[in-house]
């Protein structure tokens, strides 16, 4: 079971998201069922300044995913549908399960169609010795077992994007990430 609650708004230049997520019943692990009990929140906040020359944008935001598993309790959060390059990252390393994440951005619109942003994102596992690190399309990107270390990296990307109809926009972008 999945219960999850979320907060959103937007009003004048301001906009604020904020959802929270518990997961609960059992799960099979190879043979043996066991409890299940995990949460998530999320959230960003975004100023958009109108009167300023090329409207930037600064948006900061974060989020958390609990992991790991005991012998009788499996904690690690399940995303349910990957969130592909949506809310972590333009490379697609990060999922929301065993994540602790901060990022902030920055975009500018130089002409109506036109949009240029970057990103900066910080990442890490809750916990590193019994969780898996999971990449948007939740692929393991890597198995923590045995380490102790929590950092997974730092990611930082541009994104051009050109919107020339409502219903087309073509982007370009690059990614960089520092494990």
């Amino acid at each position: 079971w999945t219960i999850a609650l979320g907060v959103n708004g937007d009003s004048k230049g301001w906009k604020y998201g904020v959802t929270g997520a518990v997961q609960l019943g059992r799960v099979r692990i190879f043979d043996d069922q066991v409890d299940r009990l995990a949460g998530a929140v999320v959230g960003e906040a975004s100023k958009r300044f109108d009167g300023v020359v090329l409207t930037p944008t600064v948006a900061i935001g974060g989020s958390f995913a609990s992991g790991g598993r005991s012998s009788t309790q499996y904690n690690q959060f399940d995303p349910l549908y990957p969130d592909v390059q949506s809310y972590h990252g333009l490379l697609g390393a990060f999922a929301w399960s065993n994540l602790i994440d901060a990022h902030g951005t920055v975009s500018i619109v130089p002409t109506t169609n036109l949009q240029i942003a970057a990103d900066y994102r910080y990442a890490r596992t809750v916990a590193p010795s019994t969780g898996e690190w999971l990449d948007t399309y939740l692929v393991v990107a890597g198995n923590a077992s045995g380490t102790t270390s929590q950092e997974l990296g730092h990611e930082v990307d541009v994104l051009v994007s050109y919107r020339p109809w409502p219903a087309l926009a073509i982007g370009a972008g690059y990614s960089l990430l520092i494990l």
